[in-house]
C-alpha cells in the first residue's frame, strides 16, 4: 500500500518539477518570465499543508495509522489536480508545432482577450508550415543522433568537466532536500528536546513559513 501511493506522489511531484515550469513559460510572456521563480514557493506551502494534515491526523488517528492518513491525503489532492490539469488546454507552442495552427490561433485570442489587448490573432499557415517544417527535421536529427550515441559521447568527451559539475550539484541539492524532508521528523525527535506529537508537525509549520518568509525577501 505504502509503495502504491508513494509512486502516485512521486509520479505526480516529478511530473510536476519537469512540465510545470515549461508549461508556465509557454504561457508567460517574456517580459513576466521572472514569476517563474514564485513557483518555488509552492514547496514552502506544500511542506506547510502537509504538517498541517499531520496535525490534524495526530488528534484524530491512532498512531500506527498515521502514515496511512497522510499517504492517503496526498493521493487524493494529486489524483484532485491530476483531474484539473485534464481541463488545461495545450500550450500555443504545443499546438503550433503539432500543426493544429486553428487552435493555436484560438488559444492565442483567447489569451490576448484575457489580458486586455484589443488585437486580432491571426497566424500566417505557409510560413508556420516552413517552421515547423524545420523543426521537425532539427527533431529527427537529434533523434537520429540519439540512437547512434553520438549525442551521449559529445557530452562525455567535449564537456566532461561541465557534465560531471553539473550531475553533483544536481545530487547534492536533491539529497540535501530530499533528506531533510523526509528526516526531519525524526531529526527532531532524536534532537533531545520535548519536540514531538502535535509540537513536532508545529514545528515543521513554523520551519516551512520561515522558508516562505526567506523565499520572498529574497525575490525583494
Amino acid at each position: 500500500m505504502l509503495c502504491v501511493m508513494v509512486v502516485v506522489l512521486g509520479a505526480g511531484v516529478g511530473g510536476e518539477i519537469c512540465v510545470g515550469g515549461v508549461v508556465f513559460q509557454e504561457f508567460c510572456p517574456p517580459s513576466k518570465q521572472w514569476a517563474l521563480a514564485l513557483l518555488a514557493a509552492c514547496w514552502c506551502l506544500g511542506g506547510t499543508l502537509a504538517a498541517l494534515i499531520a496535525v490534524v491526523v495526530e488528534f484524530t488517528s491512532p498512531p500506527y495509522r498515521l502514515w496511512r492518513w497522510l499517504c492517503g491525503i496526498g493521493v487524493l489532492i494529486q489524483v484532485v489536480y491530476w483531474l484539473i490539469r485534464r481541463k488545461n488546454p495545450e500550450t500555443p507552442r504545443f499546438l503550433f508545432l503539432s500543426s493544429e495552427f486553428e487552435l493555436a490561433e484560438a488559444l492565442l485570442q483567447q489569451m490576448a482577450n484575457a489580458n486586455g489587448k484589443n488585437i486580432r490573432v491571426k497566424i500566417d499557415i505557409n510560413q508556420a508550415k516552413e517552421v515547423c517544417e524545420s523543426q521537425n527535421n532539427l527533431k529527427k536529427s537529434l533523434i537520429e543522433k540519439s540512437e547512434n550515441s553520438s549525442i551521449m559521447r559529445e557530452i562525455w568527451t567535449n564537456y566532461l568537466g561541465v557534465t560531471v559539475a553539473l550531475l553533483l550539484v544536481y545530487f547534492c541539492l536533491n539529497f540535501g532536500s530530499t533528506g531533510i524532508n523526509i528526516f526531519m521528523p525524526e531529526l527532531l525527535k532524536e534532537s533531545g528536546g520535548e519536540v514531538k506529537g502535535v509540537m513536532l508537525y508545529m514545528t515543521i509549520v513554523i520551519q516551512q513559513e520561515l522558508e516562505f518568509l526567506e523565499f520572498l525577501s529574497q525575490l525583494s
